[in-house]
């Protein structure tokens, strides 16, 4: 798509751009999409497992499923939105180190010859360090979503506690250790099934930009009455 667009669109788009979405967006859709894929299914029937196993505790427990997804749900929701935004200034802040080390690259003659190598790779650290900033965000958010995670399950331990405490006809010290133990992994598998599944979205963004790239980008048009030479053309050449 990119060797058949106009002149203009190639001229006044930011070379960086370009090669940034070839060496992430099609990374994305050959590499990570299927592994996206795979991680999310087996993480979240990992999930579900541990959730049942969690509410097999004491009978009452079965009235915290609807909040409990529904949490998740909007956590997920919520975790997705603020993971997509990011991947998009990731992309954006990328863009600029990819065109700097490209024209570093063409015109290293001209930097050596007007003694300017050190202050090119000063901009070169400069731009570096600003397309780090969308990671550590990135790292941010998500030590939050552990942290609501964490605070989720203690709320599901002390209401679990409770129940077992109050009703002890509901429950058995089997199931209520079977609970209590695969509880300590709530956290963790819940983490994982949102953060695989949010991967794949991201994944599946990558798949909508590239469709977007194609759509919106204007292609060189042949007139209509051109015909295409023959396949032995040329037979001979002069002038």
């Amino acid at each position: 798509m990119v060797f058949k667009a106009t002149l203009p669109f190639l001229t006044s788009t930011n070379n960086g751009a370009l090669l940034n979405r070839a060496s992430q967006d099609l990374t994305v859709l050959g590499q990570e999409l299927p592994i996206s894929l795979q991680t999310t299914l087996y993480v979240s029937a990992l999930f579900f497992t541990n959730f049942c196993y969690v509410l097999a505790g004491t009978n009452y427990t079965i009235f915290l499923i609807p909040p409990i997804l529904v949490l998740i749900w909007y956590l997920q929701k919520f975790y997705l939105r603020t993971s997509q935004q990011l991947r998009i200034l990731e992309l954006e802040a990328n863009a600029p180190v990819i065109d700097h080390i490209t024209e570093f690259n063409f015109g290293l003659e001209h930097f050596r010859s007007f003694g300017v190598e050190d202050h090119a790779i000063q901009v070169c650290y400069d731009r570096f360090d600003h397309s780090q900033k969308p990671y550590y965000y990135m790292l941010t958010i998500q030590r939050w979503l552990l942290l609501v995670l964490d605070i989720v399950t203690l709320i599901i331990a002390i209401i679990l506690v409770s129940i077992a405490l109050l009703c002890t006809r509901t429950t058995s010290q089997a199931g209520l250790g079977l609970s209590l133990y695969n509880l300590a992994f709530f956290s963790v598998l819940s983490r994982s099934a949102v953060q695989a599944w949010t991967h794949l979205e991201t994944s599946l963004g990558a798949v909508i930009r590239l469709r977007n790239f194609e759509e919106k980008t204007p292609v060189e048009q042949d007139d209509p009455n051109i015909q295409a030479p023959a396949a032995t053309w040329p037979t001979e050449g002069r002038v």
